[in-house]
């Protein structure tokens, strides 16, 4: 079916720029009707760019964009962003290549305000009455979108221009780093807290397990001695609460993302930082120190986990003010038909994920840089972990093998020393879940290289839709060799 010049111009906004309020622009360009093709003519871009330009302007306008209307507003568009394909997305003709170069810079910097304003628009109307789930959901479900946008920019952006980042973390500059222009300070503080997505399946599943996806996987906190001395803290499978020099910290690991979140009070930062240092000195100090959860349960007291040692050095510093999340995640979708859920012995309907720390209202987005070496291998675990919950819902589990059955129970009699594959699950874990993640580990990791090999193959930065269609393709086909019906109630 042919496609007028607006809905061409849309599809390209809704994924550069997420599109915000396409509908309200349709009849502006209804006078614009190209019969033929269904690509954008050449030199569009400008108009996608004037559009973008009008969708902020729209979001400060509370006729347009209010409470009552953002669910609407957004969903509408995030579904007709999920819809496009590569050739939607991507401006490939001399003309559009050359448009898209001289304003990618202004595409980024305008995707990162639209975002932070999007996010002090929930913070705003959450501050009048409490949002409901839906919209919760809807503006989660937007920040991800844009996300995704500055992901896609910068790897079109790379295939003419390097864009390696720094080895250290937050030492490069834009378009790699994106800064909150409302900030002058940009070395890490105490009570900063720090939010990244790792690259292995774990860290995958941990992004997609919940009701809400996520863009983010872990969480780490600055804290502080009594002395002044700042180090970064945080909770890892492996080895529990551990604590690092900062420089030997920022210098840990390349990451696709990680933002660092700023208290608005200072006052309550160094409060949470002295907190924080008193938690992981008291647990060093502990002739049984305290376990991992995989469950991720905040109120838990035997164990704990990246966002719980935030959440609790934020409640002791400030004596109760600050209590996080606002925005708890839910689980209740991955309870009524994830098996590896349910698996893992998970009960927990209502929780907290790293992502959640991203809307805590007493914090500001301070920075958020990006590995572009790192993207594409988390944009294909991404969509190889949706595609495999929404294909395995109520239906199927995992089928076990032979090898993942023998790793575990090795591990398992190892004291779950798990050198052997892999290491990352906590001591104290049945044998039946190690096996368990083995299987899932195995599956991921399959289609997660399928998905990079056809990522890797096409000069163009791949559409999300394009690649989970081409991952549930392949779930399809190898139906038999990944999993077994689930096991009637």
């Amino acid at each position: 079916m042919p496609r007028n010049i607006f809905q061409s111009a849309c599809a390209l906004v809704v994924s550069l720029a997420f599109g915000f309020f396409a509908i309200h622009q349709a009849m502006k360009f209804e006078n614009q009707k190209k019969e033929n093709g269904s690509r954008m003519p050449q030199s569009s871009v400008n108009q996608i760019y004037l559009l973008l330009e009008q969708i902020e302007k729209d979001l400060h306008n509370p006729q347009i964009f209010n409470r009552d209307k953002a669910i609407t507003y957004i969903k509408t568009l995030t579904e007709s962003a999920y819809n496009l394909d590569t050739n939607d997305i991507y401006p490939d003709s001399l003309d559009e290549q050359k448009k898209f170069a001289e304003t990618r810079k202004d595409w980024m910097e305008r995707l990162f305000r639209i975002q932070l304003l999007l996010r002090e628009k929930m913070l705003d109307f959450q501050a009048e009455k409490p949002l409901s789930e839906a919209q919760v959901a809807a503006f989660r479900n937007g920040n991800m979108y844009l996300s995704y946008a500055q992901d896609f920019v910068l790897m079109e952006w790379s295939q003419s221009q390097d864009l390696t980042a720094n080895q250290k973390m937050f030492a490069s500059e834009f378009p790699v780093t994106l800064k909150n222009p409302g900030h002058n300070n940009f070395q890490l503080n105490p009570g900063d807290v720090i939010l990244v997505r790792g690259g292995s399946f774990i860290s995958a599943t941990i992004a997609r397990t919940g009701d809400y996806l996520s863009n983010y996987s872990h969480v780490a906190m600055v804290i502080q001695d009594s002395k002044g001395k700042i180090s970064v803290a945080e909770a890892l499978m492996q080895e529990g609460i551990i604590v690092y020099d900062l420089d030997k910290y920022l210098s840990l690991e390349r990451l696709s993302r990680a933002t660092v979140l700023r208290p608005r009070n200072s006052a309550d930062g160094e409060a949470a930082a002295l907190a924080g240092f008193d938690i992981v000195d008291r647990d060093l100090k502990a002739p049984v120190r305290e376990k991992f959860d995989m469950l991720m349960d905040p109120n838990r007291k035997d164990k704990t986990y990246c966002f719980k040692l935030v959440k609790q050095a934020y409640q002791n510093g400030t004596k109760g003010k600050i209590i996080l999340p606002t925005f708890p995640m839910t689980f209740r979708n991955a309870l009524a038909g994830n098996s590896l859920f349910k698996g893992m012995g998970n009960t927990l309907e209502v929780g907290a994920a790293p992502d959640d720390a991203f809307f805590q209202p007493e914090f500001d987005v301070l920075m958020v840089q990006r590995d572009i070496s790192q993207l594409k291998k988390d944009w294909a675990f991404d969509v190889a972990m949706s595609s495999i919950f929404e294909f395995i819902h109520k239906k199927y589990e995992y089928k076990t093998t032979l090898g993942s059955t023998a790793q575990a129970k090795i591990a398992y009699f190892l004291n779950n020393d798990l050198k052997i594959p892999m290491k990352q699950v906590p001591p104290g874990v049945s044998a039946d879940v190690i096996r368990l993640v083995l299987d899932h580990k195995n599956v991921t990791t399959e289609i997660q290289t399928y998905l990079m090999k056809l990522m890797n193959a096409n000069p163009k930065p791949m559409a999300y839709k394009e690649l989970e269609e081409k991952a549930k393709a392949y779930l399809t086909a190898n139906q038999q060799k990944f999993f077994v019906p689930s096991a009637p109630k």
